[in-house]
């Protein structure tokens, strides 16, 4: 079964994941850390359809990220539970096979979700500590030069061209208070802008209110390559299903926007 295709930068390659499963195996429902199948990453020559095996393991390689600058370079990564994983993000260089990890996973802060900033050179991410329940958004050269990370907890996931302003999905992994206590909630699109030496106020850019009722349903929030506008996805209008629909907002004036109030969360009345 092939999954996951990918294009390198200048077009000539496709890469895909190749899994040896079991009839009836389902990797969007059963997670692929507990029953790992062979999983293969294969480069497909796109003129004469030539496919090269690269690396192949007993953990499932996922989140195939191709540069979007670099036709060489992309990366992968070993997907599983945070207590049975390894390393997360790998560095592949698809013309001479080369592998290596890429912000080498060390104490509690834990790698979830990453994605290829617009120089494609440069990796941003989320990670977390769950002991601490602290969230942070940080990026790295993919040969682990430049790193930063910065603790942003407003989202569950994260995407920026190059850290000046990064768009989260208002869905935070970790929200404190007392049991029994109300949460608040934040069903938006919301925008970050970096301000010399932090985040600024979380801006509100609009209402998903999307259930996250399985991957489909994550809004996945991404700002467009001309950083004009938002694409994000929701399941609003069906709200029990994991099928969403496309929707686009132009980000406009920051300035214009409303800021969030992280302690009341967002009304719903009016949307």
């Amino acid at each position: 079964m092939g999954t996951k295709l990918n294009v390198s930068a200048d077009g000539r390659y496709v890469v895909a994941v190749l899994l040896d499963v079991p009839k009836g195996y389902d990797p969007l429902n059963l997670h692929p850390c507990y029953t790992p199948p062979l999983t293969r990453l294969a480069r497909i020559d796109v003129a004469d359809g030539d496919e090269e095996v690269l690396p192949e393991d007993r953990r499932f390689i996922g989140h195939l990220n191709t540069s979007p600058a670099r036709a060489e370079l992309m990366t992968c990564t070993h997907e599983g539970h945070i207590s049975v994983d390894d390393q997360r993000i790998h560095g592949l260089n698809m013309l001479t096979g080369e592998i290596w990890v890429i912000r080498p996973e060390r104490g509690e802060y834990r790698l979830v979700a990453e994605h290829w900033f617009a120089d494609g050179e440069t990796l941003g991410f989320r990670c977390h500590n769950r002991a601490d329940a602290d969230t942070r958004f940080g990026s790295i050269r993919f040969d682990n030069t430049g790193h930063v990370e910065t603790v942003l907890p407003y989202s569950r996931h994260f995407h920026s061209l190059d850290s000046s302003l990064v768009v989260g999905d208002g869905a935070p992994v970790f929200q404190s208070g007392n049991p029994g206590t109300r949460l608040v909630t934040w069903p938006c699109i919301l925008l970050h802008p970096w301000e010399g030496e932090g985040w600024g106020q979380p801006q509100i850019l609009a209402y998903h209110g999307s259930s996250f009722n399985g991957q489909r349903a994550h809004p996945h929030a991404h700002i467009t390559p001309d950083g004009r506008n938002v694409l994000f996805t929701t399941n609003r209008r069906s709200y029990k299903s994991e099928y969403s629909n496309i929707h686009m907002v132009p980000i406009g004036d920051l300035r214009e926007l409303p800021a969030l109030d992280v302690e009341k969360g967002v009304s719903l009345r009016g949307i």
